[in-house]
């Protein structure tokens, strides 16, 4: 009688234990359901401050290992749901897991594009490289704001070959340790190649589906390929992999070391505080006034960039260029390239500096204002 009611207390145990899971199974799938919408903007999130933590050089081996695994992650997904409808497919389920290999492939694209944009941003100057800054930018929460949009094959693949194409664009300048119009022309020439490799795999995954798509799909790789090839050539993109780390205006700067610089400067007033360096210049009569930059660029990678003087017109209220001095740039160090350029007896008024590579590149600019005083100014210190 015991062993009776002891089974019939078991019994009971199990079916509670069912119960209450079941209820807590079914009230987390409505949660879910009801917050889907806020899934995916999370997943933006934790995915970009991962980007923003992990993410730091361009030639750094783990940096790059990231990237690689999300475009392998990315491809394979899109393979997957392509596949989902052959045997194949069947005999892995794939329709079963459908939903969580969409979310993985939106999740590795989001990390793509805003690695993308994190390494692009360091580069660029906002003046000039706004339009690729924002693509990214649009990209990057388009893939998780408008999931159902991923669900397309035309729509993966253009993406993917945009995602391709950008990594090339940092990846093989900084292996050749160069940069230039040639080794752009070769990131976009192995990025067909990668493309048209995986358009293959597609036609032996299910050529029948393929034949509905593959016209669309080459059409958009060839104009993604032709669009980011006018924007290169106009000096669009920014200046992969170089990027400025630091610049300022300076009454004086002079070494100490072979590696440091002191910069004399006008600090700004107390409630400035988001300023460190004024943008305004008193001068006395004859001074110079110095502009220094910080370079990054990866290891063993040695190239030119420009200090391009220019000055306000006042009456055409147009820029008009003074000089353009060369520094050169040698890779590696953390904390960049550091070098200035320096111009005597210039006018009162507006001044602007560009940093920008031999191909007139922007990496980005400083503007201040000159203005000649007797008096004394005071003046700070800074090891640069």
């Amino acid at each position: 009688m015991y062993l009776i009611w002891a089974v019939e207390s078991v019994d009971n145990l199990v079916y509670y234990i069912h119960m209450i899971l079941s209820e807590k199974i079914e009230k987390i799938k409505q949660t879910r359901e009801r917050y889907k919408v806020y899934i995916t903007p999370l997943v933006l999130i934790l995915g970009f401050i991962l980007d923003i933590l992990t993410l730091n050089r361009v030639d750094q081996v783990f940096d790059n290992v990231i990237l690689i695994v999300h475009l392998v992650i990315v491809g394979t997904t899109i393979l997957l749901l392509f596949g989902k409808d052959t045997k194949w497919g069947h005999r892995l389920n794939i329709i079963k897991h459908a939903q969580k290999i969409e979310y993985l492939m939106v999740f590795s694209f989001g990390a793509l594009f805003s690695g993308s944009m994190i390494f692009f941003s360091k580069s660029a100057s906002l003046a000039s490289s706004w339009p690729v800054l924002l693509l990214l930018l649009i990209l990057m929460l388009g893939t998780e704001f408008q999931r159902k949009y991923f669900q397309r094959l035309i729509l993966q693949v253009n993406f993917y070959f945009i995602a391709l194409f950008s990594y090339l664009i940092v990846l093989i300048p900084v292996l050749r340790r160069d940069m230039g119009p040639s080794l752009f022309i070769a990131s976009g020439i192995v990025s067909l190649i990668a493309i048209s490799f995986f358009f293959f795999i597609l036609y032996v995954l299910d050529r029948r589906s393929l034949r509905r798509y593959i016209k669309k799909m080459v059409a958009g790789v060839v104009s993604i390929f032709v669009i980011f090839n006018i924007l290169y050539f106009t000096n669009i993109i920014p200046p992969i992999p170089l990027s400025l780390k630091a610049d300022g205006v300076y009454h004086s700067v002079y070494r100490i070391s072979p590696t440091n610089y002191v910069g004399l400067y006008e600090s700004t007033d107390w409630w400035n505080f988001w300023q460190k360096r004024s943008k305004v210049v008193n001068r006395s009569a004859g001074e110079s006034i110095y502009v220094f930059s910080s370079v990054f660029a990866p290891t063993s990678l040695n190239t030119k960039i420009y200090h391009q003087w220019q000055y306000l017109d006042p009456v055409k209220n147009k820029w008009v260029d003074s000089s353009r001095i060369e520094l050169e740039v040698s890779g590696g160090r953390e904390g960049g390239f550091r070098g200035y350029s320096k111009k005597s007896n210039l006018k009162d008024g507006k001044w602007r500096v560009v940093i920008e590579t031999e191909r007139n590149q922007k990496l980005g600019r400083i503007t201040f204002k000159i203005i000649s005083t007797k008096e004394s100014v005071k003046l700070e210190e800074e090891i640069l």
